[in-house]
């Protein structure tokens, strides 16, 4: 619903009003309805003017309206009404207009009965041309919705040729044979002629459309279903035949009643026998039962209600009946409770081909809802109307300029004005309020907005008041202001408690500034819960970890300031216990805030008042994260100490019982030698050879124990100077070859095939790798696998000793290289030593530059150790080394990619290039070759043209559209040698070309050529 408000009759309406508007919607706010609604003017204006000339209300059902809600000119129908709204003095003010549109229902009426009219006129005829003709006139008078049409039928050769076409002063000629590329026009449609969706089309419907109705998916089936009844008029035209496509149509017509919105039924005979009823009949009135049955036996709830009766009459007299609004009254079911519906509906004759009357056909709306609708509005319009004349907020209109007030009905709260008035301020806003009402008034005229202000008034009787005052602006056509409309409310009292309670803030905030310099220097968080959990202070240290404003903390609960939920629960669990107990609580908790996570100690304590009872509860909270940091230290440091002290004792009884065991049998030997003197040479010399092996055990166990002393110190030396790692490796696998052979141990060396050199202490690497493998050998049982391979990854070089022994657990991974610690301690391991061997591996290395690492998958599963060294540059070579290989360091420290399916070509061309000097990576397919590229950035690529996934000129192509790519030189290698491809190398980008079989001088050539 709408209200026209003033001379102007100014639109204020409702969400529900919206919809209508289109997208005249919001602009149509607050502007007269004959500005908005100009293009029906001359409909309604003079209905608007009735109502505010006699005051008495009008209402109009289905009244047709060219409205213009979406940019053109569209048919719509409403029922409206206009109902006057009086003021005070009881003269019309303005009108309400409440609305319902009625669109659907009277199209798809109209669509209907013209359905059935096309039927009747098209169903006995006896040619096509006689169908076509029918269908053509019947559309002259028979709908809006076709304003003009013609129909091509599908001759033998299956082009479309006009037959019929409907009579029209307004559409040009349309051609006699249909194309598909003729255009029709604007608002035209064509739709095949056929009986079904499957079926083969026998012609083309062209139909001009009512422009002033949208093309939505209804009015789109309506042109289909006048095309199936035409196809279904030609389906079969043999005279013998009249009758049973008569039925077709018949059936094809229930069909379309069965789709209809509005309910259906035919009843047959004078006993109105039901033969047919549709959905919307079923839904409504529960008649699936009906059908056979005489319509006095079928539906005897309605006998008294006259419309047997009205049945009767229409099929005796052939009048139609129709009803609008009628009640019905009913029970949907036997069991179920009478009910009453509002219907719209028609009885109309059904004839035969003769013209006698052989049943009525039955048609029509549930409108219940809609008529209460109406009512619903026309409550809710009196109510509307009721509550202005009952609100006690005072009413008042103002000039455009708010220069004089026109009208005030004070209600009791300020004085009235019934006539204008220049001198309103003074008389109504006392000198102290009047600035900022001048103010509000200047702004809201010259935004064209709503005033809106709360401000001190004179009441009437003489004290002052406060008042709420808004007024909108009224707009003529143009959008200018032509008056104001206002209400305002009594608000003295909200105001007089609000200057009670600021006095109290205000002696509340002295007090808080005075707890606030006690509180603002202490480094504590201090603060105030309430009893419903809610901060009621905070000091500015507490405000800072919140990293909060006072405005934003205050009045907030912990969850609603940042506290995880638990934390938040925790915290309400002890404000309500402290307040029950009345006692204390102390707890530690960590928090994340603006400081960083950190551990805080708080107690909370209860407030009491004068009576002694707990008003609110009073917390201080400290920040011992550094006490506890340090106590975590200082108990680290302590286990550190406990484990040095274990290991240390571990280590001198280790210690003990490794020299003692050499120890005995020097003893014992010294004894022997000297009981037999020179009388048996030979035991003498066995002696001698069991005491130099005891001494040389003693002399190792020395040594490891001083390396370790001048590692730890730093006073180790070692002797750099260039040498080849596979060197070292030999060494050390010779040496330890003896006590590998013992254990019954096979031992598998991997060098590189190529030399790999490092700068290192000879002596110390070897001892290193030596190390390893006696570790390996010891801890792996007999007849076990050690494995010793080398491998250079970039600028490292990798030496992995694995072995298939007895493993490491998980937690020795890393402290198995601390100094004394052993994987197995008890006093019953068979293993001797004192730990120092992979202690002083790992140190040596670490001297190198490198790093050893260990891996295992636990006990059982044997173990590796990896050794990480940094790669040196070869050697510096003789003269005629390098006169004898002057091309080896034509590519050297180049990166180099080669793509070739061919693996025996790839491979040799990739070696041929690193004895050249490079580091040659090698790919088998054109995708491989890509994903190489992208993370090892080749300066030099040599693409083979016939590759699987990618050819060459595909890599080349996309790899030179990478940033990176632009600046490598790309080469490719191919068996085609001709000027032709050789062109198309150079089309995808390649610098050059050669061709296989390439000869180490063709690349040297290349390189040249190319400036490498």
């Amino acid at each position: 619903m709408v209200v026209l408000w003033g001379p102007q009759l100014t639109m204020l309406y409702n969400d529900a009003y919206a919809p209508l508007l289109g997208d005249k919607h919001p602009w149509a706010l607050g502007r007269s309805i004959r500005q908005v609604w100009a293009e029906i003017a001359d409909v309604i204006a003079p209905l608007m003017e009735g109502v505010l000339a006699t005051g008495e209300a009008t209402w109009i059902p289905d009244g047709y309206l060219a409205l213009e809600r979406h940019g053109g000119p569209e048919e719509t129908y409403f029922s409206y009404s206009f109902g006057p709204v009086r003021i005070e003095d009881g003269t019309v003010g303005g009108i309400l207009a409440v609305t319902i549109e009625t669109t659907q229902r009277i199209v798809s009426e109209r669509r209907l009965a013209f359905l059935k009219a096309l039927a009747d006129a098209t169903a006995g005829a006896a040619s096509a041309t006689e169908v076509c003709a029918n269908a053509m006139a019947e559309i002259g008078p028979g709908t809006p919705d076709v304003r003009h049409a013609a129909i091509y039928l599908r001759d033998a050769g299956n082009g479309n040729t006009m037959v019929a076409e409907s009579a029209s002063n307004t559409v040009a000629t349309w051609p006699l044979v249909l194309s598909d590329s003729h255009d029709f026009g604007p608002h035209t449609l064509a739709a095949d002629i056929r009986t079904s969706e499957r079926s083969e089309p026998l012609g083309t419907l062209v139909v001009l459309l009512n422009p002033q109705r949208p093309l939505d998916a209804n009015y789109g089936e309506f042109i289909a279903l006048i095309g199936r009844q035409i196809a279904r008029s030609l389906s079969d035209l043999k005279a013998l035949e009249v009758e049973r496509s008569r039925a077709n149509a018949d059936q094809e017509l229930r069909r379309i009643f069965e789709q209809a919105p509005s309910f259906v039924c035919i009843m047959k005979g004078p006993e109105h026998v039901f033969e047919f009823v549709n959905r919307a009949h079923l839904a409504l009135f529960n008649s699936a039962s009906w059908i056979g049955k005489p319509a006095r036996e079928a539906f005897p709830d309605i006998a008294n209600q006259g419309y047997f009766e009205r049945l009767d009459e229409v099929y005796r007299t052939g009048e139609r009946f129709i009803a609008s609004s009628a009640p019905v009254r009913y029970r949907f079911a036997p069991h179920s409770a009478e009910e009453e519906r509002l219907l719209d509906f028609i009885y109309a004759p059904i004839r035969d081909d003769r013209g006698r009357i052989v049943g009525v056909f039955c048609e029509g709306f549930d409108v219940t809802a809609q008529r209460r609708a109406e009512a619903s509005l026309r409550r809710q319009e009196e109510r509307l109307r009721a509550l202005i004349n009952s609100s006690s907020n005072v009413i008042y209109s103002m000039s455009a300029d708010w220069s004089e007030m026109r009208t005030l009905d004070g209600r009791g709260f300020l004085t009235d004005t019934r006539t204008p008035s220049s001198s309103w301020l003074e008389a109504y806003v006392p000198r102290e309020g009047q600035p900022m009402v001048l103010a509000a008034i200047r702004e809201a005229v010259s935004a064209k907005s709503p005033f809106q202000l709360e401000h001190p008034v004179h009441a009437a009787d003489g004290s002052i008041g406060w008042a709420f005052s808004r007024a909108v602006p009224i707009l003529d056509p143009d959008g200018e202001i032509v008056e104001w409309f206002g209400a305002a409310s009594d608000i003295t009292a909200r105001k007089t408690m609000e200057t009670e309670l600021e006095a109290a803030r205000q002696l509340t905030e002295g007090q808080r500034r005075l707890y606030e310099a006690i509180l603002t220097n202490t480094p504590d968080l201090a603060y105030v819960f309430d009893l419903s959990h809610r901060f009621v202070y905070a000091n500015d240290i507490l405000l800072r970890m919140w990293g909060k404003s006072w405005d934003e903390a205050i009045g907030k609960n912990c969850l609603e300031l940042g506290y995880e939920p638990w934390h938040a629960e925790m915290h309400g669990r002890e404000i309500d216990q402290v307040v029950q107990t009345r006692q204390p609580i102390r707890g530690e908790v960590p928090f994340a805030g603006t400081f960083g996570r950190r551990i805080y100690d708080y107690i909370l304590v209860p407030v009491f008042d004068k009576s002694g009872d707990v008003i609110a509860v009073a917390g201080t909270t400290r920040d011992i994260t550094d006490i506890k940091e340090m106590e975590e230290t200082l108990r680290t440091q302590a286990e550190l100490l406990r484990e040095g002290d274990r290991r240390k004792d571990e280590f001198l009884g280790m210690l003990a019982h490794e020299l003692r065991n050499p120890l005995a049998p020097l003893r014992n030997g010294l004894a022997i030698i000297r009981r037999l003197g020179t009388t048996d040479p030979a035991r003498i010399q066995q002696v001698r050879d069991m005491m130099d092996r005891q001494v040389v055990q003693m002399v190792r166990l020395i040594d490891d124990l001083l390396d370790i002393t001048r590692i730890s110190s730093g006073k180790i030396r070692i002797n750099r100077e260039r040498i080849a790692l596979a060197d070292v490796v030999k060494a050390a696998a010779e040496t330890s070859q003896p006590l590998i052979d013992h254990a019954g141990h096979q031992l598998t060396l991997v060098l590189p095939g190529r030399p790999v050199f490092v700068d290192a202490d000879t002596t110390r690497l070897a001892q290193v790798f030596s190390n390893l493998l006696a570790n390996a050998a010891k801890f792996t049982a007999p007849g076990g696998h050690i494995r010793i391979s080398t491998e250079q990854i970039g600028n490292e070089v990798v030496v992995t000793v694995s072995d298939n022994g007895e493993g490491i657990p998980h937690d020795m991974l890393v402290q198995i290289f601390d100094m004394f610690v052993q994987v197995d301690r008890s006093l019953e391991r068979e293993k001797s030593g004192l730990g120092l061997g992979l202690c002083l591996a790992r140190g040596l290395v670490v001297l190198h530059g490198g790093s050893i690492e260990a891996r295992s998958d636990g006990p059982g599963h044997g173990s590796q150790f990896i050794v990480r060294l940094p790669v040196a540059p070869a050697p510096a070579r003789t003269d005629a080394d390098m006169h004898q290989n002057a091309d080896l360091e034509t590519l050297a420290g180049r990166r180099v990619l080669i793509a070739d399916d061919n693996v025996d070509a790839a491979s040799s061309l990739a070696t041929l290039l690193e004895l050249m000097g490079s580091e040659a990576k090698v790919v088998h397919n054109g995708l491989d070759a890509l994903t190489e590229a992208e993370g090892f950035q080749p300066e030099l690529v040599f693409l083979d043209i016939g590759m699987p996934g990618l050819n060459g000129y595909e890599v080349c192509e996309k790899l030179k559209e990478t940033p990176s790519g632009r600046s490598t030189v790309v080469v490719a290698l191919t068996g085609w040698g001709q000027d032709k491809d050789r062109q198309r190398a150079r089309e995808a980008g390649f610098d050059a070309h050669l061709v296989k079989p390439v000869s180490p001088d063709a690349i040297r050539s290349l390189i040249a050529d190319l400036k490498l």
